[in-house]
């Protein structure tokens, strides 16, 4: 999500600590809501697809629909549209590169982690 923020215009992004926060948060929540509720999981994202207006929620969307193509399964169409990105100010013409920085980004930090293990 920081490449994506990175991309924002300064005036519409988010600060850096608040979005490192959103995406743990995210994370967390959706693992215990799809262990403890799977069906109410499922509605709860069917509902942030129909209606991301938040700047965080809007990243958060975009960020899910780019993951499967840094392989990483996620459970929401990887399909984006113009306006998805100009939503967040963010020239759709510059999509292909942002996905491409996310991706070395990504594998920049599972080479962290294999070296830390």
């Amino acid at each position: 999500m920081l490449t994506i923020s990175r991309a924002m215009p300064r005036e519409m992004g988010p600060e850096e600590d608040q979005i490192i926060l959103a995406g743990m948060l995210h994370d967390i929540g959706f693992l215990a809501l799809a262990m403890l509720d799977p069906k109410r999981s499922d509605a709860l994202h069917a509902a942030m697809e129909a209606a991301p207006e938040h700047l965080l929620a809007r990243m958060i969307f975009i960020a899910e629909k780019i993951m499967p193509s840094l392989g990483m399964a996620e459970h929401v169409s990887p399909v984006l549209d113009n306006a998805d990105w100009q939503a967040l100010g963010i020239d759709p013409d510059d999509a292909e590169q942002i996905i491409a920085q996310t991706r070395e980004d990504s594998e920049l930090a599972l080479q962290f982690a294999v070296d830390v293990t």
